[in-house]
């Protein structure tokens, strides 16, 4: 009798142990392919963004593809995860913010999507990195690849862009920015052009020299404005682990594109509504608080119109790691019925012998993994993602 109690809890000990590891493979694998097929929608995306724009200009499509900061010429990365178009040379094109003496709100809006949707391109040629970016860094935004924080500027304006990725789930953008050097360049495409950023050396604290230094998840302040142009780069560490987080900071080359507030959007939307609401569809463009060529960044890299309020308060950097609540009694319902299945598939197959036991299994295994999966998907919304 002792022995077949054993041998019960011997087989629950090792039922548990595979759902454990099937649930770490989830994570590790199964949260990359839906990344992956959210970076092909991304990418589609970013094509209609950037026909947006230019009809919003009244430009022809290749002049939103504008010049980078440098007249480097980055190399395509090594082991891309991205199968789409090849990576951006810089050329001469004149940026999109030179181009006309004006931006109107429907352009403004294109530079600035909403939350989740897609905002540019990220190229990490030293290890291998070629994802395109979101706006935001909720959950639901860094499932779909790096997020940019809504507190920084873009990518290419001046300030300190700042960028958020996962280091081990949902596609690891971030796998490896522990391997980067200082020296290495980190190139961005927005639909205001190509700019490359170079890593800046950070203090190892042995008299050496790293590409990135170690934080708390409190210190905010690394996504402060330093009165520079740099591009932040912030991820959990250790990998597996949200205990602290690794910041890798790059500095502009060359000179900023056109800072656009979020500020000038939101005021022209406002002012479009209210004067199309009192003159119907007369309402003139050119009066909208539309950024001007006169706002055109200084030699300093800085413009009258980015010194208005322009961002929101900077978030945790605990931001988009998880902890929803209210997924894990989803978890646990789909946790029942997978159970219940796999229970009942069992006891229908216990008469039965050869390949008659098997067949039970045949027909109730792929709906037990198809509600097992709705399961884990609940657990990990429940559960950080690193």
């Amino acid at each position: 009798m002792w022995a077949r109690r054993l041998g019960r809890v011997g087989r629950v000990m090792i039922a548990s142990g595979v759902l454990i590891l099937l649930f770490v493979a989830y994570q590790l694998y199964g949260t990359g392919l839906a990344e992956a097929r959210a970076q092909d929608d991304l990418s589609s995306s970013f094509e209609d963004r950037q026909a947006l724009l230019a009809d919003a200009l009244d430009l022809d499509p290749s002049t939103v593809e504008a010049s980078p900061s440098t007249t480097n010429t980055p190399t395509a990365p090594t082991g891309a995860t991205t199968t789409t178009a090849p990576l951006p040379t810089p050329d001469t094109t004149p940026t999109t913010a030179s181009v006309l003496p004006l931006l109107t709100p429907e352009a403004v809006d294109a530079l600035y999507p909403a939350d989740g949707e897609v905002l540019g391109r990220l190229f990490i040629p030293a290890i291998g990195v070629d994802k395109f970016f979101v706006e935001g860094t909720s959950v639901g935004d860094l499932k779909k690849g790096p997020g940019h924080y809504r507190s920084s500027p873009l990518p290419g304006q001046p300030g300190n862009a700042s960028i958020a990725g996962h280091r081990t789930t949902w596609g690891q953008p971030f796998h490896d920015v522990d391997k980067l050097q200082p020296g290495d360049d980190i190139v961005v495409e927005t639909l205001q052009g190509i700019f490359t950023y170079r890593v800046m050396a950070q203090d190892d604290g042995e008299g050496g020299e790293l590409g990135h230094h170690i934080v708390t998840p409190r210190q905010i302040e690394v996504l402060n404005d330093f009165d520079d142009n740099r591009l932040t780069l912030t991820a959990c560490h250790p990998k597996f682990s949200a205990r602290q987080r690794i910041i890798v900071v790059a500095e502009l080359v060359g000179e900023p594109a056109l800072s656009v507030p979020r500020s000038v959007a939101d005021d022209a939307d406002d002012k479009l509504g209210a004067d199309e609401a009192n003159q119907g569809d007369t309402t003139d463009t050119t009066d909208l608080g539309a950024v001007t060529s006169d706002d055109a960044p200084d030699g300093d890299g800085t413009s009258e119109v980015a010194s208005s309020e322009s961002i929101t308060a900077a978030p945790n950097l605990d931001e988009g790691l998880g902890w929803d609540r209210s997924a894990l009694p989803i978890a646990i319902i789909w946790g029942l019925i997978a159970g219940a299945i796999w229970f009942a598939t069992w006891w229908i197959s216990r008469p039965r012998e050869g390949w008659r036991r098997a067949a039970p299994y045949g027909l109730g295994g792929p709906v037990f993994f198809i509600a097992l999966w709705f399961c884990f998907v609940g657990l990990d919304q429940f559960l950080p993602a690193y």
